[in-house]
């Protein structure tokens, strides 16, 4: 779905700006969506390096056998656009 609003007071500065925001689902493969996801975590990236794997592949263990090696993501991502008048 997309929304659009007024963005600030841009028309005051002769520019017409909008924002939208779009709503999708990512599916993917657990092993490679579920330890690319949390190793850019920033507690996760602290931590050492073999603590760090066993937790990975905890994880992804975890996708793979409760949910069948699939995983799916829900995002929303805002765009905004601005176009001089």
């Amino acid at each position: 779905s997309c929304r659009r609003s007024p963005v600030g007071r841009s028309s005051d500065a002769g520019v017409r700006a909008q924002w939208r925001v779009r709503r999708y689902r990512v599916r993917g493969d657990a092993l490679a969506h579920v330890g690319k996801l949390y190793e850019d975590f920033s507690h996760i990236q602290r931590m050492a390096a073999p603590a760090r794997e066993r937790l990975l592949w905890q994880l992804m263990k975890i996708a793979a056998t409760q949910f069948g090696g699939r995983v799916e993501r829900n995002v929303i991502s805002p765009i905004y656009l601005a176009r001089r008048r």
